[in-house]
């Protein structure tokens, strides 16, 4: 049976109606010596990849930056030609390597005033490997997101703006070496965000729909491995909405975040949770401040539930604050902070490490000559560290990498000391292999999977313990 119903809109909450203390900072990084804004956040071996627009003398170009565990700047790496280079999305590829999206003037078609889309493949110490251009010529185009597909290649997402359509999406394949193997166009949709179902290697893009009294709505479109249309639905949530993120649940839901714009309480943070056909499960809206709050990056987390980020302004022209919000898997707020920068602060990635807690990665400013790259590490929950063993749940964690090329590490978290069977099967339901049939005690713990033999594709993983079941997808990308 279909769950139609909304749940209830949870709006005006403020730090004091938080359920739960919010992690502590654990250390706060700004890098002067890189001007310029994050806005895709890895997580790395013993490190992180920060991946953004380097912004000098009056020129901007690709940026990739790495750091240690602790924040310290390890190498800086910049990218692009006599024209503007503005960074859009990044993403990990099978051989430790990195894929990134954005705008260039520089390269291909690319001019003044009409950029063109910018692929760039990059190995594990950033060197490029090589570079692709799609172009647009005489019309706005944006690239908003890449994705690395099951067949090794890629797809990238963007819009563009013809003289009689405000807004016409697209999405390309392209082969390993990102050269273009089909293309496809969405008219009267924006997508922001696309991911690759476990069910059957559909895809769902995330984005906009301009309706015909010029409102934004949310809309996600399913269509088949080739591109082709399946469905779209669209969400009228507000006055003017703005979609950022959609991830996938271990059951086929999703969850959508972005913005939307209010009459009355000004900009607020807003998650959808959705069926696999698209029905609403439930919506929740969420302010940190009396003026204009964003939400920019989604990240699931170890316990079924998100984690947002984004930014908060207290007043209009006033300072901003980098802003963390942690929803559990029924919508509820469990706690909301906001950290604060220079005079300001924005919060544009986020990721939950390994060791359970946070990592942030965003901009702040004043830098000379303007903003800087920021990086915000957090603890663990609060909550989780006080709660009695009894009360914690068990859930199997992201494994990481994902996608993997060959090996990944699975983590898990068991509230008492029980026995773990942990399965992989493919999308057929065909038994891979057994990692393991043990006692573990309580606590977290790791599993590697080496899939050197077996192909390429979409893998679940299952685990049973004595009180619990649950499944995660992985991608392997060979």
């Amino acid at each position: 049976m279909k769950r139609l119903l909304f749940g209830i809109l949870l709006t005006g909450l403020s730090m004091s109606s938080v359920l739960a203390d919010p992690p502590q900072v654990l250390w706060n990084r700004t890098y002067p010596g890189v001007p310029g804004t994050c806005h895709s956040l890895l997580l790395a071996e013993n490190g992180y990849t920060l991946g953004g627009t380097l912004q000098t003398e009056g020129w901007e170009n690709f940026l990739l930056f790495r750091t240690n565990a602790d924040g310290d700047s390890l190498w800086l790496k910049s990218y692009g030609g006599g024209g503007m280079e503005v960074f859009s999305h990044m993403a990990p590829t099978p051989d430790g390597g990195f894929i990134m999206l954005g705008l260039t003037e520089s390269y291909g078609t690319g001019e003044a005033e009409h950029a063109a889309i910018w692929l760039l493949k990059t190995d594990s110490d950033g060197d490029s490997v090589w570079s692709r251009t799609f172009g647009y010529q005489h019309n706005a185009a944006s690239a908003e997101y890449v994705l690395p597909a099951s067949d090794g290649g890629y797809l990238v997402v963007g819009a563009t703006s013809t003289p009689t359509e405000t807004s016409v999406g697209w999405l390309i394949k392209t082969d390993a070496h990102g050269d273009s193997t089909w293309m496809r166009q969405y008219r009267g949709f924006r997508p922001h965000s696309v991911l690759q179902t476990g069910a059957n290697g559909d895809y769902i893009l995330a984005g906009n729909s301009v309706g015909d009294d010029d409102v934004f709505y949310f809309r996600i479109q399913r269509v088949t491995s080739n591109g082709d249309s399946v469905w779209s639905r669209i969400y009228e949530t507000g006055m003017f909405c703005e979609a950022q993120d959609i991830a996938e649940l271990p059951n086929g839901d999703f969850l959508l975040s972005g913005t939307v714009t209010d009459r009355f309480s000004g900009r607020e943070l807003i998650v959808l949770r959705l069926e696999a056909d698209g029905d609403t499960v439930w919506q929740r809206q969420v302010n940190a401040s009396l003026f204009n709050d964003e939400c920019l990056s989604l990240c699931l987390t170890n316990d079924g539930g998100c984690v947002l980020a984004g930014y908060a302004s207290q007043v209009s022209g006033g300072s901003t604050n980098l802003w963390i919000v942690k929803m559990a898997v029924d919508g509820t707020v469990e706690w909301n902070t906001t950290v604060s920068g220079s005079d300001y602060g924005y919060g544009q990635a986020v990721q939950q490490t390994p060791d359970g807690g946070f990592i942030l990665g965003g901009w702040t400013g004043p830098c000379a000559p303007g903003s800087c790259v920021w990086l915000v590490k957090m603890g663990l929950e609060q909550s989780s560290v006080e709660l009695p063993p009894v009360t914690r749940r068990f859930n199997l964690l992201s494994s990481y990498p994902n996608p993997f090329n060959a090996v990944t590490e699975i983590y898990f978290v068991l509230p008492q000391e029980e026995r773990v069977h942990l399965d992989i099967f493919n999308v057929q339901g065909r038994l891979i292999t057994t990692l393991t049939d043990n006692r573990f005690t309580a606590g977290m713990h790791n599993v590697m999977w080496d899939a050197g033999r077996v192909p390429s594709g979409i893998y679940i993983c299952r685990m049973e313990s004595e009180s619990f079941t649950r499944s995660h997808k992985m991608v392997l990308l060979k």
